[in-house]
């Protein structure tokens, strides 16, 4: 449709508006038995719901990429950013556990919208020890506390979940991999 401006737009009659039966749904104005929630009661029903998610998780992995790796890697770039591919280990054990790849999309620059430097990334833990056929995929931004994690393939089909960096050293980086079952 064309967009009409709010000060030209035409003004509705009585016979222009379809007539509607008052219906009643538990989104509804709030009635005796059912107290309007504070701003905060509905926080604390928030975290709890996203406590309740978290804590159902079936596996929670950690993991880290060595700054070495990273520094020795071979990156791709694209029109739009670059894609570096390098062995993610296991981060309690240091044992190699597969290969992570990432895609990082530089979002285009807008000083309101998207400050200079922000990317979107998507990225994927293949793990090789059933050849690959085992992976994790994650979708963030470098805004990001968290990213999350949109599906999977092999034994982690139905993967959910969260992923987040929880230690940045010298020599690595650590994150922790929260995988729920969505099946």
């Amino acid at each position: 449709g064309t967009y009409v401006p709010p000060s030209s737009s035409p003004s509705l009659s009585p016979s222009s508006v379809p007539s509607q039966k008052p219906t009643s749904s538990p989104t509804s104005r709030p009635t005796a038995s059912q107290p309007v929630q504070t701003t905060s009661q509905l926080v604390q029903t928030a975290e709890k719901v996203q406590a309740d998610t978290y804590n159902s998780c079936d596996e929670t992995l950690r993991t880290m990429v060595q700054i070495a790796d990273l520094n020795n890697t071979t990156s791709t770039a694209t029109t739009s950013g670059i894609i570096i591919e390098l062995p993610f280990y296991d981060g309690m054990t240091g044992r190699t556990l597969g290969l992570w790849q990432c895609s990082f999309t530089n979002l285009p620059y807008n000083s309101t919208l998207f400050p200079e430097g922000k990317t979107l990334h998507q990225c994927s833990y293949s793990f090789d020890a059933d050849d690959y056929d085992s992976q994790i995929f994650v979708s963030g931004t470098s805004e990001g506390k968290t990213n999350s994690i949109i599906g999977g393939s092999g034994m982690y089909a139905c993967a959910g979940g969260q992923e987040e960096v929880y230690l940045e050293t010298e020599e690595a980086i650590h994150m922790q991999i929260r995988i729920c079952s969505t099946c």
